[in-house]
């Protein structure tokens, strides 16, 4: 963990949260788990009634509890969040172009842009952007206010970046769709001459990939966020607030609604639909569209109810097999 801004007392605690202290005043020296806390850490808890089992100097909780040092909040893990943020803020780059970066474009103010990084001609970006060392921004792409870009991450020519994004290490944007047309001479390749766009405030993990689209535009919504490792083919579109978590793939011109959740290692067939407020469990496999809000499971991924009881049927089909077994050797008996 980063060098944090220690120490501080349990009161300013209550201030940067807007909670209520509760308990004696204390100075604290670091952050920690609930079951690894010390006299010293701050800690939060989810829970209700009595105190957790803990050591922790002071808890961020939803009520007061008797005997300990708290600060109550309505949310205690939003508010342990927001004092990381606080305690623990990103180190930014050093505002300016570095020697070995080259830069063809345009730069906004306070941008900062590392070694060995490469904005290409006609490449736009915003005030404060933050380009790592290594980083690609191609010809003619768009990067907005306060986007940061770690190393080593490529935006192919003509991708549009909203404000606040935040691209990890290793992810390419706008890399060719996968279309191959079958001839008689073989798969033919199909050039994809669309775009890949970001809306504000979103966030794309460490080695994900967003492939351009065939014709229009691949884009994600405003304050999506996929994790490490995850596809997005061509054409697909990504609602408002949507979660996509690790080694996950969606293939191309599949359309998720708003707040949409794919647990990890979810496949979702191409040209598919799913409705605003879905969420899909790991492992699942979406083969078609998935209409009303709620819990999906399975390969195909069903409704909750129903993929359970198939997860379970599952796990009995020797039984049942051999069970049938029997049924048809006493059915030739009576034969």
């Amino acid at each position: 963990m980063t060098t944090g801004r220690w120490p501080v007392t349990t009161r300013e605690i209550a201030l940067w949260t807007g909670g209520s202290h509760h308990g004696s005043e204390t100075e604290l020296q670091g952050v920690a788990p609930l079951d690894a806390a010390d006299g010293s850490a701050l800690a939060f808890y989810e829970g209700s009634g009595a105190s957790p089992p803990t050591q922790a100097g002071c808890l961020l909780c939803r009520e007061p509890l008797p005997g300990t040092t708290c600060v109550v909040v309505p949310d205690p893990k939003q508010a342990f969040a927001n004092v990381l943020r606080r305690l623990y803020p990103e180190p930014r780059l050093s505002q300016g172009v570095h020697p070995s970066a080259v830069v063809e474009g345009t730069l906004g103010t306070d941008c900062a842009v590392g070694p060995l990084a490469h904005v290409g001609v006609g490449a736009v970006l915003g005030d404060r952007v933050q380009i790592h060392s290594g980083v690609i921004v191609g010809r003619d792409c768009r990067v907005g206010n306060d986007t940061v870009i770690f190393p080593r991450a490529v935006l192919y020519p003509g991708v549009e970046v909203g404000q606040r994004c935040r691209i990890h290490a290793g992810a390419v944007l706008g890399a060719d769709g996968f279309s191959f047309h079958p001839t008689e001479e073989g798969h033919e390749k199909v050039p994809q001459v669309g775009r890949v766009v970001l809306e504000d405030g979103v966030e794309v993990g460490a080695n994900t990939c967003v492939d351009r689209a065939f014709l229009e535009e691949t884009r994600l919504g405003a304050g999506t966020a996929l994790d490490n490792l995850v596809q997005v083919g061509h054409n697909t579109t990504l609602g408002r607030g949507c979660l996509v978590a690790a080694q996950s793939g969606l293939s191309g011109s599949t359309r998720l609604g708003d707040g949409v959740i794919l647990g990890g290692q979810v496949g979702v067939r191409d040209h598919v639909e799913i409705d605003s407020g879905v969420r899909v469990g790991a492992g699942s496999a979406v083969a078609w569209d998935l209409q009303g809000p709620g819990d999906y499971v399975g390969r195909p991924a069903q409704a909750a109810s129903e993929g359970r009881r198939a997860f379970l049927l599952a796990a009995r089909l020797p039984e049942i097999w051999r069970s049938l077994l029997r049924l048809e050797k006493l059915q030739k008996n009576r034969d």
